[in-house]
């Protein structure tokens, strides 16, 4: 093969064949006389033009092997080159792919503006451009960007624009800025029938994003008053109702009346299982079941709540339909997911119910479905639970560690063993060397610093989660942690309230946060709040330890024989805690 013809195929295959590179058209004007001098050019112009495809060729060929050894800074360079040289989008486009793989926000950021220079309309460009200024923070710089996309956007692709909108903004550290930056691109949307109710909800999950409930919520509203059937609006403001927002229920409940939508339901049913309104959250999951049969995830979430109730005959049935509609998802790995997790939950129901062989036939079969490690971890609870602790030892033992995530999923399950085991110190040390693994990862801080608490080392417990609260502002747990340690050792009383009603304010209602607050106020001498916050912590949720804190309270009120009804009825539900039974021991309450 020629050279020109290895250059015509590379630039076929590679759809970079440009108009530059193609032959002058010769007029009929052209005289016979006249056609030998311009054939003449033409070859000159043939051979300058196959000079020119050559080194073109060779650069492409040298930046795609330099990306294929790891060099991508040269690979970015020679591309980008030939990408200018050339004039062609596609060469830009490549170049673009390179530079985001690299990592570097300097060569990303100067790929993007390269390519937004040679092409000011190309709407490719333009969404490069947009990702490279919001994955390197540059949020101001945005806005006229996501206008412009939003304007050239067709009508059948616009309002998928808009509500991805949200969820591309969200890398913004800057959450109050980027509500802004939204709010003024949708403005010309609003009142658009088509787009304003998507609009009106992508401007109501920036907000609510940025901390700013109320517009949020009035963000939803305006939704759904341009059209009350608005799935987005609707889903926006379950949310809202997940957050605790007043007033946003109420846009639910309309919507549902009118509307014939399983998602819709569904949606409203994850905010009351957050929300731990455990029963109208079924109901709603049976509405989503009977108006969207083949929806896989509402019959797996009405399976996983009807198993939380200990609803097990009704999770066997909710079980037993979604394995119908397993086939009909569109890839093998999807099918043998979905398979997984209900072998899974049916193992966890069976091993709630303490029937250790069915519990170890499920965990079985999750192994034949392909997870030969999640049904090694599922053996390993089974032993755990019946206080075989060697032996589950020993499958935790043959567990993979063959890369990081192996290894943290090994740890995790060898501390999960300690703490059952009550071997506390073995924990907090593999807890340890998990924490090393993932430094800056908060849910392992925060079981370091729990272990910590647990062995009574309140330095390392401090330390960790003061670590925490910095690193991560809105980790609530954090803050109701610290604040309950300190309280319950009678350290810092004023800091600990402090604490524990901030956490409070980021998880409004939440009923151990409630118990944590009471329990500072019993320790400041104030026992009527004491006792008003921890009965409505209790009767939220019917926590033993909660009742063990509200009999305590009531005891030192004079309320002994209540104080001791209470602590019967909890050690009665919770015959082993450890708390419990001291509170018991230190009031010298009857058992």
């Amino acid at each position: 093969m020629t050279q020109k013809l290895r250059l015509l195929a590379y630039f076929l295959a590679t759809g970079m064949l440009a108009p530059a590179f193609a032959a002058p058209a010769h007029t009929p004007q052209q005289g016979a006389a006249q056609r030998p001098l311009a054939l003449a050019a033409a070859e000159r112009a043939d051979d300058a033009r196959v000079e020119l495809d050559a080194e073109l060729f060779y650069e492409l060929l040298l930046g795609e092997m330099y990306a294929y050894r790891g060099d991508a800074a040269t690979s970015v360079e020679l591309l980008l080159d030939a990408a200018r040289r050339s004039g062609d989008e596609k060469v830009y486009q490549r170049t673009a792919q390179l530079a985001l793989l690299s990592r570097s926000a300097t060569r990303a950021t100067l790929v993007a503006d390269a390519w937004k220079s040679a092409f000011p309309q190309s709407r490719a460009a333009s969404r490069y451009l947009l990702q490279v200024m919001l994955s390197t923070n540059q949020g101001e710089a945005t806005g006229p960007l996501l206008k412009q996309e939003i304007a050239l956007a067709k009508p059948d692709e616009k309002l998928e624009w808009i509500r991805a909108i949200p969820s591309i903004y969200r890398r913004l550290s800057d959450q109050t800025l980027a509500a802004r930056i939204v709010r003024e691109a949708l403005t010309p949307e609003l009142e658009n029938p088509a787009t304003g109710p998507d609009s009106w909800a992508a401007i109501g999950r920036m907000e609510l994003a940025a901390g700013r409930q109320t517009e949020a919520l009035e963000a939803a509203r305006k939704s759904l008053q341009l059209n009350a059937n608005n799935e987005s609006g609707a889903k926006l403001a379950a949310d809202l109702v997940n957050a605790g927002v007043p007033g946003a229920e109420s846009l639910v409940i309309d919507f549902l009346d009118k509307s014939k939508s399983g998602e819709a339901h569904l949606a409203y049913a994850r905010s009351l299982m957050n929300a731990e309104r455990f029963a109208e959250a079924k109901t709603q999951l049976e509405n989503a079941t009977r108006l969207s049969p083949d929806s896989a995830d509402a019959w797996m979430l009405k399976a996983a709540l009807e198993a939380q109730l200990k609803q097990y005959p009704e999770a066997d049935v909710s079980l037993l339909k979604l394995d119908t509609l397993i086939d009909k998802f569109p890839s093998a790995m999807l099918q043998r997911d979905v398979r997984i997790q209900s072998l899974m939950l049916r193992e966890q129901m069976a091993e709630a119910q303490q029937k250790w062989t069915e519990a170890d036939h499920w965990a079985d079969e999750i192994a034949k479905a392909g997870n030969t490690a999640l049904a090694t971890l599922r053996k390993a609870s089974i032993q755990m639970q019946q206080g075989q602790y060697d032996a589950a030892a020993a499958l935790l033992a043959q567990l993979p560690e063959g890369n990081a995530g192996e290894m943290r999923a090994k740890l995790a399950a060898q501390v999960q063993l300690q703490k059952t085991a009550k071997n506390y110190a073995q924990a907090l040390e593999l807890q340890t060397r998990m924490v090393a693994l993932q430094p800056q990862d908060p849910d392992a801080l925060y079981e370091q610093a729990m272990l910590a608490e647990r062995l009574n080392n309140m330095d390392l417990a401090e330390a960790q989660l003061r670590k925490l609260i910095a690193m991560q502002p809105d980790f609530h747990h954090a803050y109701n942690a610290l604040g309950y340690s300190l309280a319950d050792r009678g350290l810092k009383l004023d800091e600990a309230k402090t604490l524990i009603e901030k956490a409070l304010s980021m998880a409004p209602g939440d009923p151990f946060i409630t118990d944590s607050l009471g329990w500072v106020e019993f320790k400041l001498g104030n026992l009527e709040r004491a006792a008003q916050l921890l009965e409505q912590a209790y009767t939220k949720q019917p926590d033993a330890e909660i009742g063990a804190h509200l009999a305590e309270v009531w005891w030192k009120q004079g309320k002994t024989e209540s104080a001791q009804e209470l602590l019967r009825t909890v050690r009665k539900d919770a015959p082993n805690n450890d708390m419990v039974k001291k509170t018991m021991e230190r009031l010298g309450a009857k058992p």
